[in-house]
Formats: structure tokens, C-alpha cells, sequence
């Protein structure tokens, strides 16, 4: 079960307290740091220009000698998918594998949209999430295979590129995703410590990363079709997670 009263459960709880900038990035809280205000010149303990709490997501903070630090910066959608994927991770322990809940779930939905994590959870359930691991530096980069299944393979690096053309419009482009569902499929994978590993030669991994650089460039969307023909994708030891 998820700890109640943190400052970011109950901001994005659905239809309680979730500011109207959640879904473009900027998910503005009422005051989950306790702050009330009432103490301003002029202000009474029940009303006056000093009795109301900062606008959402502006509570000030105090330094540690318990002066007024002025108001903080607003907290971002990401910064609470991040919160709620590390609560995820630290589910886990030596001997059980991190779990998700009903209630992470429901709140990882109003952040990214329902439909968009059915999607990215379809993709982890169906292992399609692979993270390749290069054997000599240890320097990694994940695929997550789309609907086409293994001939379209996209490169991700899960917290700021997909190859994907969903990245280039819905993310950069309109703005209208935090992340591409195959970023998103990875990140829970990742939070779930469960996915597929693969470990391929440092030159290989070289290769691979410069072949969909290639096929972006060739306006290919940057999936592994016609990687075949550049060197290939994939190869060394796999294994399951």
C-alpha cells in the first residue's frame, strides 16, 4: 500500500487536489508540505491578506535557521511519475520482486492517460522490453518491440529518447505526451526489475546505435527494419531478468 500524507499522493489523486497543469507537465499541489499561511503583517488566524496559503504548488519553504525561503518552484508531472516509479522499485526486496499496486496504477493513468499505460503495459506483459548491455564497458540502451513484433524494433533511452515517430510528434513535436509508450513500457519494466537482457560486443552496440541513427536520418522512424543489412541487432547472451 502506498504511505499516506506525502506531499505528491495526495496531489494527484483524481478529482482531489490535482492543479489544472497535470497534463501538460506542471501538476500543481494544494500545499502538501502542511503550509496554511496566517501569518502575514496584517493577517488574522482566520482571515486577512496574510491568513491564505500560496498559490498551488508555491509553498514557501524555511532554511534551517527557520526563516521564510520564499515560494518554491512548481512540481512537474514527471517528478511525480519519477516518485511513483522509485516507490515501485523500493517495493522490492532480496527475495521478492518489486510489485505494483491498484493505487500506483490509478495515479501513473492520470499522469500519462490511461489509454497510453495500457498500451506501454500490454508492451511489458507481452516481454517486449529488452535492455542490451555492452560486455566490456557495461554501457546499455534499451528495445522495446512495437505491435509489428520483431521486425520493428525501437531504440530507447527510457527518461529522453524513443526512435519512435510518436516521440518526434506527440512528445517534442506537439507536446501533447510526457513520454512514447516504449519509454514508458521500459520504465516499468525497469521499476519491476523484470525485462529481458542481452549482451552484445561494445562494437556491436556501436553499430547498432549508429544504424538507427542512420535510419532516422533516412526518415526510416528509426526502428531496426534494415538494421539487417547495416550489421544487425542483436546477438551475445541473452537472458530473463
Amino acid at each position: 500500500m502506498m504511505p499516506g500524507g506525502g506531499g505528491w499522493d495526495g496531489a494527484v489523486t483524481p478529482g482531489k487536489g490535482a492543479g489544472p497543469g497535470a497534463r501538460d507537465g506542471h501538476a500543481e499541489t494544494r500545499g502538501g508540505d502542511g503550509y496554511r499561511g496566517g501569518g502575514g503583517a496584517g493577517g488574522g488566524a482566520h482571515g486577512g491578506p496574510g491568513a491564505h496559503s500560496p498559490p498551488y504548488g508555491r509553498s514557501p519553504g524555511f532554511s534551517p535557521q527557520g526563516r521564510p525561503m520564499g515560494p518554491g518552484p512548481p512540481i512537474t508531472a514527471m517528478a511525480i511519475a519519477d516518485a511513483i516509479f522509485d516507490e515501485i522499485r523500493n517495493s522490492g526486496t532480496d527475495v521478492k520482486k518489486p510489485e505494483i499496486t491498484d493505487r500506483q496504477l490509478e495515479l501513473l493513468a492520470f499522469v500519462f492517460d490511461a489509454k497510453h499505460l495500457e498500451n506501454s503495459l500490454v508492451m511489458y506483459q507481452k516481454r517486449a522490453v529488452k535492455k542490451l548491455v555492452a560486455v566490456k564497458s557495461g554501457r546499455s540502451c534499451w528495445q522495446v518491440r512495437g505491435k509489428s513484433g520483431a521486425k520493428e524494433e525501437y531504440l530507447v533511452f527510457p527518461t529522453h529518447y524513443c526512435s519512435c515517430r510518436a516521440f518526434q510528434w506527440d512528445v517534442l513535436s506537439k507536446g501533447e505526451q510526457l513520454i512514447c509508450k516504449h519509454m514508458l513500457a521500459v520504465r516499468i519494466a525497469e521499476a519491476l526489475d523484470d525485462y529481458n537482457v542481452t549482451e552484445i560486443d561494445d562494437a556491436l552496440l556501436a553499430q547498432l546505435l549508429e544504424a538507427y541513427a542512420n535510419d532516422v536520418g533516412d526518415g526510416g522512424g528509426g526502428t531496426r527494419r534494415g538494421l539487417s543489412r547495416r550489421g544487425g541487432g542483436g546477438g551475445g547472451n541473452g537472458g530473463r531478468r
